[in-house]
Protein backbone atom coordinates (compact mmCIF):
# COMPACT_ATOMS: atom_id res chain seq x y z
CA UNK A 1 0.00 0.00 0.00
CA UNK A 2 0.88 3.34 -1.11
CA UNK A 3 2.19 5.84 1.97
CA UNK A 4 -0.71 8.05 0.58
CA UNK A 5 -3.03 5.42 0.30
CA UNK A 6 -1.69 4.06 4.28
CA UNK A 7 -1.98 7.60 5.36
CA UNK A 8 -5.43 8.92 4.76
CA UNK A 9 -7.34 5.64 4.95
CA UNK A 10 -9.79 6.03 7.75
CA UNK A 11 -12.33 4.56 9.90
CA UNK A 12 -15.60 6.80 10.89
CA UNK A 13 -15.54 6.78 14.99
CA UNK A 14 -18.34 8.34 16.88
CA UNK A 15 -18.34 10.38 20.33
CA UNK A 16 -19.72 12.81 22.58
CA UNK A 17 -19.01 16.45 23.34
CA UNK A 18 -20.30 17.59 26.24
CA UNK A 19 -21.95 21.27 26.33
CA UNK A 20 -23.66 22.88 28.88
CA UNK A 21 -26.31 20.23 30.33
CA UNK A 22 -26.30 18.12 27.79
CA UNK A 23 -23.78 16.77 24.58
CA UNK A 24 -23.74 16.22 20.41
CA UNK A 25 -22.97 13.00 19.47
CA UNK A 26 -20.96 13.18 16.44
CA UNK A 27 -19.24 10.90 13.33
CA UNK A 28 -15.70 12.34 13.07
CA UNK A 29 -11.90 11.73 11.44
CA UNK A 30 -9.83 13.78 13.70
CA UNK A 31 -6.01 12.50 12.14
CA UNK A 32 -4.60 15.85 13.67
CA UNK A 33 -4.99 18.11 9.87
CA UNK A 34 -5.04 21.45 9.82
CA UNK A 35 -8.01 22.02 7.77
CA UNK A 36 -11.45 21.08 9.62
CA UNK A 37 -14.75 20.74 7.79
CA UNK A 38 -18.33 20.11 10.02
CA UNK A 39 -21.05 18.72 7.97
CA UNK A 40 -24.48 18.87 9.11
CA UNK A 41 -27.45 17.33 8.26
CA UNK A 42 -31.48 18.53 7.83
CA UNK A 43 -34.40 16.89 8.09
CA UNK A 44 -35.05 14.01 9.20
CA UNK A 45 -31.80 12.69 8.82
CA UNK A 46 -29.22 12.63 11.53
CA UNK A 47 -25.46 12.66 10.87
CA UNK A 48 -25.57 9.10 9.01
CA UNK A 49 -26.51 11.10 5.93
CA UNK A 50 -22.97 12.06 5.58
CA UNK A 51 -21.25 8.72 6.59
CA UNK A 52 -20.67 7.82 2.67
CA UNK A 53 -19.18 11.30 2.07
CA UNK A 54 -16.79 10.94 4.53
CA UNK A 55 -15.53 8.04 3.88
CA UNK A 56 -14.60 9.63 0.33
CA UNK A 57 -13.50 13.31 1.62
CA UNK A 58 -11.22 11.48 4.36
CA UNK A 59 -8.91 10.83 1.39
CA UNK A 60 -8.15 13.91 1.88
CA UNK A 61 -5.73 16.17 4.14
CA UNK A 62 -9.16 16.81 6.02
CA UNK A 63 -10.61 16.49 9.97
CA UNK A 64 -14.02 15.84 9.31
CA UNK A 65 -16.97 16.16 11.91
CA UNK A 66 -20.51 15.47 11.18
CA UNK A 67 -22.84 15.99 14.25
CA UNK A 68 -26.44 15.41 15.24
CA UNK A 69 -28.40 18.22 15.46
CA UNK A 70 -30.17 18.89 18.88
CA UNK A 71 -33.53 16.76 18.28
CA UNK A 72 -31.69 14.07 16.29
CA UNK A 73 -29.74 11.11 16.36
CA UNK A 74 -28.05 10.25 19.57
CA UNK A 75 -27.33 13.71 20.93
CA UNK A 76 -29.20 14.66 23.97
CA UNK A 77 -29.76 17.72 25.60
CA UNK A 78 -32.86 18.92 28.41
CA UNK A 79 -36.08 19.40 27.16
CA UNK A 80 -35.98 22.90 28.24
CA UNK A 81 -33.34 23.78 26.40
CA UNK A 82 -33.44 25.38 22.96
CA UNK A 83 -33.90 23.05 20.47
CA UNK A 84 -34.26 25.62 17.59
CA UNK A 85 -32.21 26.26 14.52
CA UNK A 86 -30.74 29.06 16.06
CA UNK A 87 -29.87 27.35 19.53
CA UNK A 88 -27.98 24.87 17.30
CA UNK A 89 -26.11 27.07 15.58
CA UNK A 90 -25.16 28.65 19.13
CA UNK A 91 -24.55 24.83 20.19
CA UNK A 92 -22.25 24.42 17.30
CA UNK A 93 -19.98 27.58 17.54
CA UNK A 94 -19.29 26.83 21.17
CA UNK A 95 -17.66 23.93 20.52
CA UNK A 96 -16.02 25.13 17.56
CA UNK A 97 -14.38 27.57 20.01
CA UNK A 98 -13.92 25.68 22.47
CA UNK A 99 -13.40 22.48 21.44
CA UNK A 100 -11.89 22.97 17.98
CA UNK A 101 -10.59 26.60 18.51
CA UNK A 102 -10.30 27.54 14.94
CA UNK A 103 -12.49 28.61 12.13
CA UNK A 104 -14.09 25.90 10.24
CA UNK A 105 -14.94 24.66 6.79
CA UNK A 106 -19.22 24.32 7.24
CA UNK A 107 -21.08 22.50 5.10
CA UNK A 108 -24.84 22.58 5.52
CA UNK A 109 -27.56 20.00 3.94
CA UNK A 110 -31.06 20.93 4.15
CA UNK A 111 -32.24 22.50 7.96
CA UNK A 112 -28.35 22.20 8.75
CA UNK A 113 -28.09 24.53 5.94
CA UNK A 114 -29.78 26.71 7.25
CA UNK A 115 -28.18 26.10 10.83
CA UNK A 116 -25.26 27.01 8.67
CA UNK A 117 -26.63 30.24 7.41
CA UNK A 118 -27.44 31.44 11.15
CA UNK A 119 -24.20 30.47 12.36
CA UNK A 120 -22.13 31.75 9.71
CA UNK A 121 -23.62 35.55 10.18
CA UNK A 122 -23.89 35.63 13.74
CA UNK A 123 -20.30 33.61 14.10
CA UNK A 124 -18.48 34.60 11.37
CA UNK A 125 -14.67 34.55 13.06
CA UNK A 126 -15.24 30.62 13.00
CA UNK A 127 -16.15 30.27 9.38
CA UNK A 128 -13.71 30.51 6.98
CA UNK A 129 -15.61 29.02 4.24
CA UNK A 130 -19.41 27.70 3.17
CA UNK A 131 -20.59 25.42 1.48
CA UNK A 132 -24.63 24.74 1.14
CA UNK A 133 -26.62 21.62 -0.46
CA UNK A 134 -29.69 21.73 -1.58
CA UNK A 135 -30.26 24.33 1.53
CA UNK A 136 -33.63 25.94 2.49
CA UNK A 137 -33.47 30.07 2.20
CA UNK A 138 -35.73 32.30 3.88
CA UNK A 139 -39.52 30.86 4.17
CA UNK A 140 -38.82 28.25 1.96
CA UNK A 141 -39.36 26.00 4.59
CA UNK A 142 -41.27 24.05 6.90
CA UNK A 143 -42.53 21.72 3.94
CA UNK A 144 -45.54 19.60 4.23
CA UNK A 145 -44.05 16.81 5.93
CA UNK A 146 -42.52 18.45 7.84
CA UNK A 147 -45.64 20.74 9.08
CA UNK A 148 -47.64 17.55 9.80
CA UNK A 149 -44.79 16.31 11.71
CA UNK A 150 -44.95 19.82 13.66
CA UNK A 151 -48.83 19.41 13.88
CA UNK A 152 -48.37 16.06 15.90
CA UNK A 153 -46.07 17.80 18.16
CA UNK A 154 -48.26 20.38 18.65
CA UNK A 155 -51.10 18.14 19.86
CA UNK A 156 -48.39 16.21 22.44
CA UNK A 157 -49.03 12.90 20.42
CA UNK A 158 -45.27 12.32 18.12
CA UNK A 159 -43.97 10.32 21.24
CA UNK A 160 -47.31 8.36 21.23
CA UNK A 161 -46.91 7.65 17.79
CA UNK A 162 -43.26 6.72 18.11
CA UNK A 163 -44.43 4.60 21.01
CA UNK A 164 -46.61 3.18 18.81
CA UNK A 165 -44.59 2.81 15.75
CA UNK A 166 -46.56 4.83 14.02
CA UNK A 167 -43.90 7.24 12.74
CA UNK A 168 -43.24 5.16 9.23
CA UNK A 169 -46.33 5.32 7.65
CA UNK A 170 -47.15 4.97 3.74
CA UNK A 171 -47.37 8.54 4.18
CA UNK A 172 -43.79 9.27 5.45
CA UNK A 173 -42.42 6.54 3.23
CA UNK A 174 -43.57 7.94 0.16
CA UNK A 175 -42.92 11.69 1.10
CA UNK A 176 -39.19 10.63 2.14
CA UNK A 177 -39.39 8.73 -1.68
CA UNK A 178 -39.95 11.81 -3.25
CA UNK A 179 -36.87 13.91 -1.86
CA UNK A 180 -34.81 10.86 -3.79
CA UNK A 181 -34.40 10.88 -7.35
CA UNK A 182 -31.65 7.96 -7.72
CA UNK A 183 -34.20 5.43 -5.79
CA UNK A 184 -31.93 2.11 -6.36
CA UNK A 185 -28.92 3.42 -4.15
CA UNK A 186 -29.51 2.36 -1.03
CA UNK A 187 -31.31 -0.30 0.82
CA UNK A 188 -34.47 0.21 3.20
CA UNK A 189 -32.11 -0.68 6.23
CA UNK A 190 -30.03 2.13 5.32
CA UNK A 191 -32.99 4.70 5.25
CA UNK A 192 -34.44 3.64 8.45
CA UNK A 193 -30.78 3.92 10.18
CA UNK A 194 -30.30 7.06 8.91
CA UNK A 195 -33.23 8.61 8.94
CA UNK A 196 -35.91 7.05 11.47
CA UNK A 197 -33.81 4.93 14.00
CA UNK A 198 -33.51 7.43 17.01
CA UNK A 199 -37.08 9.18 16.10
CA UNK A 200 -38.42 5.91 17.20
CA UNK A 201 -36.72 5.49 20.84
CA UNK A 202 -39.48 6.28 23.84
CA UNK A 203 -36.35 5.88 26.08
CA UNK A 204 -35.22 9.93 24.74
CA UNK A 205 -34.99 9.92 20.50
CA UNK A 206 -38.75 10.80 20.41
CA UNK A 207 -39.25 13.53 22.40
CA UNK A 208 -36.18 15.08 21.57
CA UNK A 209 -37.61 15.28 18.09
CA UNK A 210 -40.62 16.57 19.44
CA UNK A 211 -39.06 19.53 21.04
CA UNK A 212 -37.17 20.17 18.05
CA UNK A 213 -39.98 20.15 15.99
CA UNK A 214 -42.02 22.42 18.45
CA UNK A 215 -39.35 25.10 18.13
CA UNK A 216 -39.14 25.24 14.51
CA UNK A 217 -39.42 28.81 13.03
CA UNK A 218 -38.43 29.73 9.46
CA UNK A 219 -38.01 33.79 11.10
CA UNK A 220 -34.60 32.48 12.11
CA UNK A 221 -33.54 32.41 8.57
CA UNK A 222 -35.52 35.40 6.90
CA UNK A 223 -33.69 37.87 9.58
CA UNK A 224 -30.51 36.79 7.89
CA UNK A 225 -31.47 38.05 4.04
CA UNK A 226 -29.62 41.45 4.65
CA UNK A 227 -26.76 39.87 6.06
CA UNK A 228 -26.20 37.28 3.74
CA UNK A 229 -24.85 39.72 1.30
CA UNK A 230 -22.24 40.73 3.38
CA UNK A 231 -20.52 37.68 4.01
CA UNK A 232 -16.96 37.75 3.56
CA UNK A 233 -15.62 34.34 3.28
CA UNK A 234 -16.01 31.96 -0.09
CA UNK A 235 -19.37 29.94 -0.69
CA UNK A 236 -20.08 27.58 -2.71
CA UNK A 237 -23.83 26.19 -4.13
CA UNK A 238 -24.32 22.35 -4.61
CA UNK A 239 -27.72 21.62 -5.52
CA UNK A 240 -29.30 18.07 -7.13
CA UNK A 241 -31.42 19.72 -9.98
CA UNK A 242 -34.38 17.15 -9.30
CA UNK A 243 -34.72 18.62 -5.78
CA UNK A 244 -38.76 18.07 -5.16
CA UNK A 245 -38.41 19.91 -1.58
CA UNK A 246 -36.18 22.86 -2.21
CA UNK A 247 -36.31 23.09 -6.52
CA UNK A 248 -33.17 25.56 -7.68
CA UNK A 249 -35.63 27.69 -9.46
CA UNK A 250 -37.95 28.34 -6.44
CA UNK A 251 -35.04 28.30 -3.87
CA UNK A 252 -32.18 27.96 -4.94
CA UNK A 253 -31.55 30.75 -7.63
CA UNK A 254 -32.55 33.12 -4.75
CA UNK A 255 -30.47 31.99 -2.16
CA UNK A 256 -27.49 32.52 -4.87
CA UNK A 257 -28.73 36.07 -5.60
CA UNK A 258 -28.66 36.67 -1.73
CA UNK A 259 -25.30 35.67 -1.55
CA UNK A 260 -21.77 37.71 -2.42
CA UNK A 261 -21.06 35.69 -5.81
CA UNK A 262 -20.94 32.18 -4.85
CA UNK A 263 -19.46 29.28 -6.71
CA UNK A 264 -22.30 26.84 -8.27
CA UNK A 265 -22.39 23.33 -8.80
CA UNK A 266 -25.32 21.25 -10.43
CA UNK A 267 -25.67 17.44 -10.23
CA UNK A 268 -28.39 17.46 -12.95
CA UNK A 269 -29.89 13.47 -11.97
CA UNK A 270 -29.92 14.13 -8.15
CA UNK A 271 -32.87 14.75 -6.01
CA UNK A 272 -32.96 16.16 -2.23
CA UNK A 273 -30.61 14.17 -0.22
CA UNK A 274 -27.86 13.98 -2.75
CA UNK A 275 -24.77 13.15 0.21
CA UNK A 276 -26.97 9.45 0.01
CA UNK A 277 -27.90 9.59 -3.36
CA UNK A 278 -24.22 10.85 -4.90
CA UNK A 279 -21.73 10.82 -1.91
CA UNK A 280 -18.88 10.04 -4.05
CA UNK A 281 -19.47 13.14 -6.44
CA UNK A 282 -20.94 15.66 -3.64
CA UNK A 283 -17.19 14.82 -1.91
CA UNK A 284 -15.61 15.37 -5.55
CA UNK A 285 -17.07 18.81 -5.81
CA UNK A 286 -16.51 19.81 -2.12
CA UNK A 287 -12.80 18.41 -2.25
CA UNK A 288 -12.15 20.14 -5.58
CA UNK A 289 -13.67 23.59 -4.58
CA UNK A 290 -11.46 23.43 -1.42
CA UNK A 291 -8.45 22.57 -3.68
CA UNK A 292 -8.78 25.70 -6.37
CA UNK A 293 -9.41 27.92 -3.23
CA UNK A 294 -5.91 27.37 -2.15
CA UNK A 295 -4.10 27.74 -5.56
Amino acid sequence: MSPRLNKYTTTIKRTVFPIGGGGLSFLYTDKGFEQKVVLLHGIPASSELWRDTMIEMSREPLDLYAPDLPGYGATRFPLTDDFSLSGAADKLAWWVEHHLKQPVWLVGHDLGGAVAQIMTVRYPQWVERLTLVNSPFDRSWPVWPVRVFRLVARLGLFSWVARHNLVVNPYTRRKLRQGFYRSNSFSAEKIHHVFWRHKLDINGGAEQFARHLLALDNRQTAALLPALKKLAMPVQLVWGMRDHYQPWPRVGAKLARALPSPKIHFLEDCGHYLPLEAPGEVAALLTEWNLALKV
